[in-house]
């Protein structure tokens, strides 16, 4: 399975309403301005959402992903599940299937607002399911308290291409997922036409 784990600030509905729903962690930056690149990440838009984590490099190193090479400029049919810190842990907050992943950031899309932002994942909105706050409780692992191989390291994003991750955590993230499609909260028949 083509898999990356995104980490993002904690929001309940990531659709751009930052007066009505407030960025939570997510470092220094989001703290200081109260917002988050990540907050349109299940607004759909025309039919498709895209989906920001912040990237310290300049490219995202898609390589590490089943199938990519190193000259692959982009990934296809990729399970991007985003993750976020909700009391002290990092659970699972939603998920794209059939995603794009992109090696660079593309050029912005317009939000509601008329602001461009950046992205670097998009897919189609039906393929995209954002769990309401009781759903949100498979927590995701931190390799400096559960080893190496077995979450998130220091950088928001996770490759889960260690050989315990393709065994064991993995096909349990892939099956819990297939169990929560039905608890979707994003509004996939309402889109923000530009």
């Amino acid at each position: 399975m083509k898999i990356l784990f995104c980490n993002i600030t904690y929001m309940n509905h990531y659709i751009g309403q930052i007066d009505q729903d407030i960025p939570q962690g997510g470092g220094a930056w989001v703290k200081k301005h109260k917002d988050a690149h990540e907050k349109w990440n299940f607004l759909n838009v025309n039919g498709k959402c895209y989906g920001f984590a912040m990237n310290k490099g300049d490219q995202f190193h898609i390589e590490r992903i089943e199938g990519v090479s190193r000259q692959d400029m982009q990934a296809e049919n990729v399970t991007v599940v985003w993750c976020a810190s909700k009391s002290g842990e990092t659970v699972i907050v939603g998920w794209y299937e059939n995603a794009t992943v992109y090696r660079y950031f593309q050029d912005s899309f317009k939000t509601p607002v008329g602001l461009g932002r950046d992205y670097f994942v998009e897919a189609n909105a039906n393929d995209c399911y954002l769990l309401p706050e009781e759903r949100r409780t498979y927590t995701i692992g931190r390799a400096s308290v559960d080893g190496t191989g077995t979450g998130f390291g220091q950088n928001n994003f996770w490759y889960a291409d260690s050989q315990h991750a393709k065994e064991h955590i993995v096909p349990e993230v892939a099956a819990y997922l297939q169990t929560q499609k039905n608890y979707r909260i994003n509004k996939t028949n309402e889109a923000f036409l530009l």
